[in-house]
């Protein structure tokens, strides 16, 4: 019944403040990237329209902030990449493009939802690191939302494991992993 990031409950907060809070603080990373952006828009203006709009920024100064966003998350030729539409690059490079945008207002929080089911394994391991070296680097926390086990094992220092909708089960760690509790819980891990 409570959302609190910050000290504050967004669910009691009016819902203009409350969306202004989403849009700078939280970032959001989905599962396919390619179904949340239009082909139509080069990836500059996937990555520029929000700073411009919530931060504020003229479009020479969104455009520069892309670009080292772009770098930031390992993407070559940043320059050469904001001229490009989404269907020129890999699904690792646009959900890498997707992990920018959603570090663009200088987020506190992001979330992963299912953010490398649709990549490789070899891709998928380096977003996972990736989202590793930002969380610790930036001090972001990140909320890394997954089926996949093994997955959680190696990415997530808590786990909640959830069942209709409702957390059954919180553990730190291998714990949840090693010593389950929740009956639901168990059957997952055999």
């Amino acid at each position: 019944g409570r959302l609190v990031l910050g000290g504050e409950n967004l669910l009691e907060m009016p819902r203009r403040k409350r969306r202004e809070v989403q849009a700078k603080q939280i970032g959001v990373v989905f599962q396919d990237p390619r179904a949340y952006v239009d082909p139509l828009w080069r990836v500059e203006v996937h990555l520029t329209e929000a700073m411009r709009v919530h931060l504020g920024l003229s479009r020479s100064e969104a455009r520069a902030r892309a670009i080292d966003l772009l770098d930031s998350v390992g993407i070559d030729q940043p320059d050469r990449r904001m001229r490009q539409f989404p269907d020129e690059l890999s699904g690792g490079m646009l959900q890498r493009v997707m992990i920018a945008g959603a570090l663009a207002m200088g987020p506190s929080v992001l979330l992963a939802d299912e953010a490398t089911t649709a990549l490789d394994v070899t891709t998928q391991a380096e977003i996972v690191k990736l989202l590793a070296d930002l969380s610790s680097q930036r001090g972001l926390s990140v909320l890394f939302i997954t089926h996949d086990l093994a997955l959680a094992d190696i990415v997530c220092t808590r786990v909640c494991v959830m069942y209709a909708g409702r957390i059954v089960e919180v553990r730190e760690g291998r714990q949840i992993f090693e010593n389950p509790v929740h009956p639901y819980t168990i059957d997952l891990l055999a």
